[in-house]
């Protein structure tokens, strides 16, 4: 922030724009775009409703988990919600046996097994289905009474062929890695998310609990099912090749921020990487894939923008490190000489600088209840180093595949009661 109006003042002074003052410059255009459609982005009202088949992929989940996952669901009434698909995965074993006598008193519960794969798993439950709106609600992930009735309003839209809802963090004060997670998930869907929905075109439309079209998924099922990158079959990333085949067809891609949902983070930083490892790896194949194979992006002009600009922020992001780098030889930003205090000083206000920016930017985000865990914030700057390099690791290995965060106990330090 500091070295910004540094250049900033040189650059009128001196009349010549620099390079560090142009991706800056770009950085907040971003930002301040986003900021301002989702400001401008209102969620569908209306009573629109219909009945609904819920499909619940599982592996490998915490049992206490899924069964108050389930029963969330099971909530609902046979009006609302008239069946429950639970797709488990072969490999487990008595994970059939363990959910029917949990479930047996439900008829509306109907629980398949599934070859190995989610992507499966979800091909199979999908025409399963008997009802022409479907709600994937991932095993770790908790619905609300609100949570589908609200979901399936932007529906009265008959080009309407996806909706995701606000994805929040359960128990985001629980840990330090709870919390950068909530921080990052809250940018995403009060800034990001609504900003695209303005424009009909969620890029990616997260696969925690998201409601499909049947009529429009189905068509391109086995796309999804068996897609493959660079000759490899993908694993994970469903949600966003789903989301890619709907606005390929030139359907409408919503969110609806008065439907929510609470999902377990990782319980540890380490978790939390490896899962964000793959989300990076997910959004370069499918980025690389919609830019130089499909094309289909060149004709949504807001997702191609967005697409564009996750790959410009990172080459971007490289840049500016090459110009901090390289002050250390030119001199540039010692503002207060080269003797230990003045290179302590210059640390402190980048440092500063950089938190500030943060805190701006997170700012329309922001909780305002007072919550003394918010310190933490501190940290998050350099929790989003360490995640850009994650980043950058991720784009190198964007074809290596499969799920690297799944525990079998104890996830997101949640307590069943």
């Amino acid at each position: 922030m500091f070295a910004t109006i540094l250049e900033l003042l040189n650059a009128i002074a001196s009349n010549q724009v620099t390079l560090f003052l142009l991706i800056v410059s770009y950085f907040w255009i971003i930002w301040l775009a986003k900021v301002f459609f989702s400001w401008r982005y209102k969620p569908v009202e209306g009573d629109f409703n219909a009945k609904v088949s819920v499909i619940m992929p599982t592996y490998k989940e915490d049992k206490a988990i899924l069964n108050m996952v389930v029963n969330k669901v099971l909530d609902y009434s046979p009006d609302q919600v008239s069946e429950l698909i639970i797709a488990t995965d072969m490999r487990e074993e008595g994970i059939m046996d363990w959910l029917k006598s949990k479930f047996i008193y439900d008829n509306r519960v109907k629980i398949i097994r599934t070859y190995p794969g989610k992507r499966t798993a979800l091909a199979r439950a999908m025409e399963e289905a008997k009802e022409e709106f479907v709600v994937v609600v991932e095993s770790d992930t908790m619905v609300n009474n609100d949570t589908i009735p609200e979901l399936m309003k932007p529906f009265e839209d008959p080009m309407v062929g996806g909706v995701v809802g606000d994805q929040r963090i359960y128990n985001p004060y629980e840990n330090i890695s709870n919390f950068f997670n909530m921080i990052s998930e809250k940018i995403k869907y009060k800034l990001t998310i609504p900003a695209l929905s303005y424009f009909n075109q969620v890029t990616v439309l997260g696969g925690r609990c998201v409601a499909y079209r049947k009529s429009a998924i189905i068509p391109n099922i086995r796309d999804m099912e068996y897609e493959f990158f660079v000759r490899s079959r993908c694993v994970s990333g469903d949600d966003g090749r789903f989301t890619s085949l709907l606005l390929e067809d030139d359907w409408k891609t919503k969110y609806q921020s008065t439907s929510y949902v609470e999902t377990v983070s990782p319980p540890s930083m380490i978790g939390l990487i490896k899962q964000r490892l793959r989300w990076f790896r997910n959004s370069a194949r499918r980025t690389s894939r919609a830019l130089l194979w499909d094309g289909w992006v060149w004709r949504k002009k807001t997702a191609l923008l967005q697409m564009v600009s996750t790959w410009l922020s990172s080459i971007f992001m490289i840049t500016l490190l090459y110009l901090l780098i390289s002050s250390i030889f030119t001199l540039n930003w010692f503002w207060f000489g080269l003797d230990p205090l003045g290179i302590a000083i210059r640390i402190l206000l980048l440092s500063l600088g950089l938190l500030i920016t943060r805190v701006i930017r997170i700012y329309p985000v922001f909780d305002k209840k007072v919550n003394k865990k918010w310190v933490w914030l501190l940290g998050y700057p350099w929790y989003l180093f360490i995640m850009f390099w994650v980043k950058i690791y991720s784009i190198f290995t964007m074809n290596k595949q499969g799920w690297l965060s799944r525990q079998t106990t104890g996830p997101g330090g949640f307590k069943p009661k």
